[in-house]
């Protein structure tokens, strides 16, 4: 009777339970990090493009359609693997003698944890057009 209590055939299957939800969680929040610095950095790079677009732009040529110009630049250059950046979200400003464009990404992570956060990002270029800035 003692020889079965000290066998050890499914030890190390049980172990494994207890350890795979662990490293699964690990492993998924490596890919949820991944994830969000790949966001940050495509969310630069669309308002990078986003500005150097409006730093071109004549001052006569500074209205509403423009700004939704340069607004859809941004949407379509922002690429991720989440959803898509909405054009509400990117904010234009021209005040002579630079343009900065601004956008905000809500960014959901896929984790178990379900944690969200903000990102923002800004970028300014001198105006081209600045000596007859408005």
């Amino acid at each position: 009777m003692r020889r079965a209590w000290m066998r050890t055939d499914g030890a190390a299957m049980i172990e494994f339970a207890f350890v795979l939800p662990f490293l699964l969680i690990i492993i998924w929040g490596i890919i949820d990090i991944s994830r969000m610095f790949e966001a940050v950095n495509s969310l630069a790079s669309a308002v990078r493009e986003g500005a150097r677009a409006a730093a071109v732009v004549a001052p006569s040529d500074t209205g509403d359609v423009a700004r939704s110009n340069i607004k859809a630049i941004v949407a379509a250059r922002f690429a991720v693997v989440g959803g898509p950046l909405d054009t509400s979200q990117v904010q234009v400003v021209w005040n002579a003698p630079q343009d900065s464009v601004t956008a905000n990404y809500r960014y959901q992570a896929l984790t178990p944890m379900l944690w969200a956060f903000q990102i923002s990002r800004t970028a300014a270029f001198r105006w081209e057009q600045a000596a007859t800035a408005p």
